[in-house]
């Protein structure tokens, strides 16, 4: 209920990768990883983006463009960086869809099945529930709700977020992850 799947994309030239929250360094990750959004101060929590070839426009090939010196070093982990043609493509981190820049997660890729219960205590025990509220939000709103309201009128107070975080957190001591 609480993962995500967070996967690359070879068709398209976008890449995951980890950034370690206080050297701020980089680090590849496999083309599919499992992800589970937890708490700030979770140990061993990263931040995730994604680092993409993106196409470059006319006008900015005319104008010419800088390259992301970082950006092109991450992505050689991936593909041969001499068989993309950089005065065409840009390569640059962008954001990953519906994960903020700044948001903490754990990154669990092995069998949760087999994971140690202080494993499985550590993930649960630092979930971070009203990310999971806002997403679901987020979601409602975008794809479901036929109101023509603006967004911010579609926000749900946090005084009736609380009650569905604390039926989270009673449901989630009856389950194991």
């Amino acid at each position: 209920m609480f993962q995500h799947i967070v996967s690359s994309s070879r068709s398209s030239d976008r890449y995951t990768v980890s950034q370690n929250k206080i050297t701020k360094d980089y680090t590849p990750l496999q083309l599919h990883n499992r992800v589970f959004f937890v708490k700030d101060d979770t140990k061993d929590s990263v931040y995730i983006t994604s680092v993409y070839a993106s196409t470059a426009t006319p006008k900015m090939i005319e104008k010419g463009f800088q390259q992301d010196l970082q950006a092109i070093s991450i992505i050689s982990n991936y593909v041969d960086v001499g068989d993309i043609d950089l005065s065409s493509k840009k390569i640059k981190f962008q954001k990953i869809s519906n994960v903020e820049e700044d948001t903490s997660v754990l990154i669990e890729n092995r069998d949760l099945e087999f994971l140690s219960i202080e494993d499985q205590k550590k993930i649960s025990d630092n979930l971070d529930l009203e990310k999971y509220i806002d997403l679901a939000e987020a979601k409602f709103y975008k794809e479901w709700y036929n109101n023509q309201t603006t967004q911010s009128e579609n926000i749900i107070p946090q005084e009736l977020k609380q009650p569905v975080i604390e039926e989270f957190l009673n449901m989630a001591k009856d389950v194991t992850l």
